[in-house]
């Protein structure tokens, strides 16, 4: 399981790690059933507190992708695929709001912008 933080980034750490499970979840690189690694494992591998990886842990289950199995671990739910879309649209959503804002502030026109990605897009065809 891959995810990275970026304690310098003005997102909440708790935060990024929800988005990082639910991205792995959504891309269907953590299938349901899967276990994820203990509060503690997972702490000490990136290097936080261990209250950060719970608080996570815990809204992950409050949102219902994950559930925790008492004494066992915490597991991914199976979802349905009209969630799982969804969760991909929003995830996506996001991120384009994210490089819109970033051209804004670089005052990258619409056009412009429109052009870099349809560059790219290709150039990862």
């Amino acid at each position: 399981m891959l995810i990275t933080v970026n304690s310098k980034s003005k997102i909440p750490i708790f935060k990024q790690l929800i988005d990082g499970i639910k991205t792995l979840i959504a891309s269907g690189e953590i299938m349901p059933g899967s276990q994820l690694p203990s509060i503690r494992e997972l702490a000490v591998n990136l290097r936080l507190n261990p209250n950060t990886v719970a608080r996570a842990y815990k809204q992950l289950e409050l949102e219902g992708f994950v559930e925790t199995k008492r004494g066992i671990g915490v597991f991914v739910k199976s979802i349905g695929k009209e969630s799982i879309n969804m969760l991909k649209s929003k995830i996506l959503e996001e991120k384009i709001l994210d490089v819109i804002r970033m051209a804004k502030q670089f005052n990258i026109s619409k056009e412009e912008l429109i052009n870099k990605i349809n560059k790219k897009f290709r150039e990862e065809l």
